[in-house]
């Protein structure tokens, strides 16, 4: 920038207004004005900042440092100097940087004004980054015209014919400086005190009528105050309002002072000092001491004392707490570990508990896992491992493959089924009772519900084969419709229910399950709800004439004698006076201060914000309020059944007991709830007559095998071999078994009409006992592991497929549909998939979802979803899962910019969205298309926004 010349001229000037001395002080100001140019002399036109500084006469010291901003126009600026941003501070005002005697040491220590000294100011100016200083000038008119204005106000002012302002009465002034207003005299109030100096006063009487004799002064009427000379007795006197009185009389002049309530010195007749009568025992009046403290004294019946004075704690013995400072949030207050003073203390939640802190409550809950179960038991064949830690329930095994559970009697035990262990529905044998002879068979009886002998009428041309055991039907578990179901299926061997809130558990003797009642012990509150269950814890010819009392004394004016006492009480204003015990009396104490609460007489009421107690509880007690809500108590926190208190420094930790967390059980054998309430019971069949079965070194549900039949010899009762053409199966009592015998049926028995195509010769398709026919197959004479139209009921896991090297395809009109190859790919409207998935054909995967105005979105709505919501920070996805194609449709009202993140199955942070183009605002009231293709732990954004 060029070199500017400045043409600069001080113009000093005041306004003097008729505001306070502090207000006034605030309008001193110095104009400052004055033209800067460049070097060919053009002017310069922009915002200059000026830094100003009020230096000592040789520049050695500043004593004000300012800052301005102000706009140069063609080259001309005007400052007011004193009006900117001071720069630091000072302990003068800016008009005082001009008044001779003013204190300078907080800014130039060695320096002191004199009446004639000048100022130098030193401007800088800052034009577009460059600092050009201007020559200093001198200030001459400004200290002078500064020092007369203030004059009028300052205490070291001019004098007036050697007088100070302080000093001179004015009349009828309307000055605004207060004390002088003070010393202003009204026109009438100026008369009276010239009246007063002439003698022409009516308040007095003149010169020339002062002197009376005793006749003059008994006819003459005086007012109150007027003084006068009796010639004939040679006495001067005045009138006080009720009689004439001797001024010179020894009878009117106070000849002794006595001293009463609380002074000390009396009585006076000549010369003496009165003294309070201070001290702190009983009648005496308390002084403070060199340190401004009350004494030692006994403070029990002040009242209002003022807890903020306190010195110190109010201590355990004084019913405070000895505490500091508050605790932290939900803390509680308990005595310590060692009994010696209390703490704030964290209730902690153990293993199995948590605790809820509320306003004015504490929630101590039971999460369930642990509880009170302590151990689990059960009995045979149900066998328990991990009783008392995690329990788990398995069944006893069998010891051969196509043993049962069956009932001996007295209890369950693995053993193949006896045949004669079947009964029919009237509970009786459905067996022949005697042997078949020979050409009978056994036919089942419906009408007798058993099976009987019969003579078999079937030519033997008519019938081939040999009979399959797969026709045999299953045991039907459905039919068993009476009794309580045992422990041992799994059951809870009740029959009732308990009464409300009673909980499932093991009796005394651990041989039965019994509905308990949960009971709170000592300390402990129980509470049930819907799924919850809460567990919540002064001579004569003296010269005086008068003695008047003042502030704290009575008694005055004394004239004569009379008695000077201290005004003691305990009402306004009056002095306190230590009572007959030597104790302060009931007397408001709020603002006494610095009260040590070690030397309180009483315990700090809980009104008063103290316990009310004065001792200390024991280790570990905390405070609470008593059953009668009526004082403050030490209560210990008791553990109650299932929960232990272990109790730290600083903390309470409340446990449930019971060491089980979880119930669980080996296949056929179920729990539920067994991290809670465990309930245990066995495994549905699929199909009516299914039964538990060994095999396989396992229990599992099926259908009973004929083979696993044996007689009461423990032996198989069927034919060793296979019977041959023309023979059947036939019982033979005396061998306890079934045996292939000759078929002898008679023609006339078989009835042929019905037979048709696609038939066969079966019985009923109820179940029951009729002629066989020739039928269509039906659902019922199917093996229920095949798949069936309207679906099937397995018990478990169905598994459809191939067990060798080929595919599978389902076909719909003869056609392949859709087809799942060797390798695992799978080809809808394609025989031969090459990938995963193959898609011949359009694709829709779902409809698209409306999220209303929603701001988080589940992914598993749909891959396609539309919000009306407005783009904002920060929206919520969940199930945006890696590899996975995603769109989000928002058409909000008004403008924003989207951010999103993922809070579940995983965490995505905004840094993990990458946008193109880059985010930004949205266009209002079109619909924005967003567009995700997620690729680990990256989500790539394109989006569009302003479609109508």
């Amino acid at each position: 920038m060029e070199r500017v010349i400045l043409a600069l001229l001080i113009i000093v000037k005041f306004a003097l207004w008729d505001v306070s001395v502090a207000q006034a002080q605030n309008r001193f100001l110095v104009p400052y004005q004055g033209r800067v140019v460049k070097n060919d002399g053009s002017p310069i036109s922009e915002t200059a900042n000026f830094n100003i500084k009020i230096k000592t006469p040789d520049e050695s010291c500043t004593l004000w440092e300012e800052n301005q901003t102000a706009t140069v126009l063609q080259g001309y600026f005007h400052l007011l100097v004193g009006s900117g941003t001071q720069v630091g501070t000072t302990a003068y005002t800016f008009s005082q940087v001009f008044i001779t005697g003013t204190d300078y040491s907080s800014t130039c220590p060695s320096y002191t004004a004199t009446s004639s000294d000048d100022r130098k100011i030193v401007v800088t100016i800052d034009l577009a980054g460059e600092t050009v200083n201007l020559v200093s000038q001198a200030i001459k008119a400004s200290p002078f015209a500064f020092e007369a204005y203030q004059s009028q106000y300052a205490q070291n002012a001019a004098k007036v014919g050697g007088v100070v302002a302080a000093d001179v009465l004015t009349v009828s002034g309307a000055s605004s400086d207060s004390s002088l207003r003070s010393r202003n005299l009204s026109t009438s109030e100026f008369q009276r005190l010239v009246d007063l100096l002439n003698g022409t006063s009516s308040s007095q009487i003149p010169l020339g009528l002062g002197t009376y004799t005793t006749a003059q002064e008994s006819s003459s009427t005086f007012t109150q105050g007027q003084i006068w000379y009796n010639t004939d007795t040679n006495e001067v006197r005045y009138y006080n309002g009720t009689s004439d009185v001797n001024l010179c009389d020894s009878t009117s002049a106070v000849s002794q002072v006595n001293t009463g309530t609380g002074l000390l010195g009396g009585p006076i007749t000549t010369t003496g000092t009165i003294s309070v009568d201070v001290g702190t025992t009983a009648g005496k009046i308390v002084q403070l001491d060199g340190s401004g403290k009350l004494p030692a004294i006994d403070g029990s019946q002040l009242t209002n004392l003022n807890t903020s004075a306190f010195n110190g704690t109010v201590p355990v013995s004084k019913g405070g707490t000895g505490l500091t400072a508050m605790g932290v949030a939900n803390q509680v207050i308990g005595v310590n570990n060692a009994a010696t003073g209390l703490e704030y203390k964290f209730m902690n939640a153990g293993t199995g508990i948590t605790i809820t802190n509320s306003a004015g409550g504490i929630t101590i809950t039971s999460t369930g896992s642990g509880s009170t179960v302590s151990t689990v038991s059960a009995t045979a064949p149900i066998v328990v491992s991990n009783a008392s830690t995690t329990p788990a329930l398995s069944l006893s095994p069998g010891t051969v493959a196509g043993q049962n559970l069956r009932w001996n009697g007295s209890a369950w035990v693995a053993a193949n089924l006896v045949y004669t262990d079947l009964i029919n529905s009237v509970s009786a044998s459905p067996w022949p009772s005697t042997s078949c002879t020979t050409g009978q068979g056994v036919v089942w009886s419906s009408t007798s519900d058993s099976f009987t002998c019969a003579d078999i009428t079937v030519p033997t041309s008519n019938i081939s084969g040999v009979l399959s055991t797969a026709n045999i039907p299953s045991l039907d578990a459905s039919k068993i419709t009476t009794g309580i179901l045992p422990i041992a299926r799994g059951g809870t061997g009740l029959g009732t229910l308990g009464t409300a809130n009673q909980i499932l558990g093991l009796n005394a003797a651990a041989t039965a399950f019994e509905n308990k009642t949960l009971t709170a012990g000592a300390g402990i509150v129980i509470t049930n709800s819907a799924n919850t269950v809460t567990i919540t814890n002064t001579s004569s010819g003296g010269t005086v004439t008068q003695v008047n009392t003042g502030n704290g004394l009575t008694g005055g004016p004394i004239t004569s004698t009379g008695t000077i006492a201290v005004d003691a009480g305990t009402g306004a204003n009056q002095i306190v006076q230590l009572d007959a015990s030597a104790r302060l009396p009931a007397v408001d104490a709020s603002q006494v201060t610095n009260l040590n609460p070690a030397n309180f007489s009483a315990t700090v009421p809980v009104t008063k914000g103290g316990t009310g107690l004065t001792a200390l509880g024991s280790s570990n007690q905390v405070l609470g309020v008593n059953a009668a809500g009526t004082a403050m108590e030490y209560k210990t926190v008791t553990a109650g059944s299932g929960v232990t208190v272990a109790n730290t420094a600083n903390t309470i930790t409340v446990s449930a007991t019971g060491t089980v967390t979880s119930v669980s059980a080996t296949a056929p054998i179920t729990v539920t709830n067994g991290s809670t309430t465990p309930a245990l019971g066995l495994a549905s069949g699929t199909s009516t007559g299914q039964t538990l079965r060994w095999s396989s070194g396992a229990w599992s549900v099926a259908s009973l095998n004929l083979h696993d039949l044996v007689n009461n010899s423990g032996a198989s009762p069927w034919p060793a071999s296979d019977c041959t053409t023309g023979q059947a199966v036939t019982w033979v009592s005396a061998n306890d078994n079934f045996t292939c015998a000759t078929i002898t049926v008679n023609d006339s028995n078989i009835n042929w009409s019905s037979k048709s195509a696609a038939t066969f010769f079966a019985g009923p398709t109820s179940g029951g006992a009729a002629t066989p026919a020739f039928r269509t197959i039906a659902s019922t004479d199917v093996n229920t592991v095949a798949y069936v139209p309207g679906g099937n009921s397995f018990g478990a896991t169905a598994t459809l497929g191939t067990n060798d090297s080929y595919g599978v395809s389902i076909k719909t009109n003869n056609v392949a549909r859709m087809t799942i190859d060797s390798s695992g790919n799978v080809g809808v409207g394609d025989s031969s998939p090459s990938s995963k998935l193959t898609v011949s054909g359009q694709m829709r995967l779902t409809q698209s979802y409306n999220a209303s105005a929603a701001t988080s979105f589940d992914w598993n709505n749909g891959n396609i979803q539309y919000t009306t919501a407005s783009c904002g920070s920060n929206w919520t996805f969940s199930n945006m899962r890696d590899g996975g194609s995603y769109t989000l449709i928002v058409t909000g009202a008004t403008s924003g910019t989207c951010t999103f993140v993922q809070s579940s199955p995983d965490t995505l942070s905004n840094a993990s969205f990458k946008f193109v183009p880059a985010n930004g605002p949205t266009v209002a009231n079109t619909a924005t298309i967003f567009t995700f293709v997620r690729a680990g732990s990256s989500v790539f954004v394109s989006w569009q926004s302003g479609y109508q």
